[in-house]
């Protein structure tokens, strides 16, 4: 009660560099508070039946750290699509402070995570519409964000296979703009 009083903030400690330093938005933005991690989709062109593989985008700012076991995608919305199960890649290995966690596996560079699709017989040509939900968790200088999830609708373009030769990839586009503050995340993950 004494920390409400006082207007103190909490803040999460980083196991991997100890004690918590200023809010996050303050050391990485003074102008506003928004989570620097952003995800950016690259659609491929689904040609036919064959498969393909959607690629989600993320440069890591210098400074800043994913856990792997804090990234995950859920897809809302396929449509008449089908989706495989997501791939991360290997993170880099660290040491933590925390005893019931003492080994995790961290992103402190761009990362890519590949979702296969592919479409099937009742997919129409032209786009295809795609939603999702993908989650994360950063830190910064000792500072976590608390836990986001970004709402992506990816705009997939759908080809015979005569026109395979002519493909032109369209840009993916972001329905919702802002990060979602997300209370308790599964603990499964």
């Amino acid at each position: 009660m004494l920390l409400l009083i006082c207007g103190a903030t909490a803040r999460a400690e980083d196991p991997l560099s100890g004690p918590a330093s200023p809010p996050v938005w303050q050391a990485y933005s003074a102008e506003r508070a928004v989570d620097p991690l952003q995800w950016k989709p690259l659609p491929p062109a689904l040609v036919g039946d064959r498969p393909a593989t959607l690629e989600l985008h993320m440069a890591v700012p210098e400074g800043f750290h994913l856990y792997k076991d804090k990234i995950w995608v859920e897809v809302l919305d396929a449509g008449s699509l089908a989706v495989g199960a997501v791939e991360l890649p290997p993170g880099r290995r660290v040491e933590t402070s925390d005893p019931e966690r003492p080994h995790r596996e961290v992103f402190d560079e761009d990362v890519v995570l590949r979702l296969p699709i592919q479409a099937s017989p009742a997919t129409p040509l032209g786009l295809a519409t795609m939603v999702l939900s993908v989650h994360h968790q950063g830190c910064y200088d000792g500072t976590c964000l608390p836990p986001q999830r970004r709402h992506l609708r990816v705009l997939i373009p759908v080809r015979p296979n005569e026109l395979a030769n002519e493909l032109a990839i369209e840009p993916a586009n972001v329905v919702d703009d802002e990060s979602v503050y997300q209370e308790h995340p599964p603990t499964d993950r």
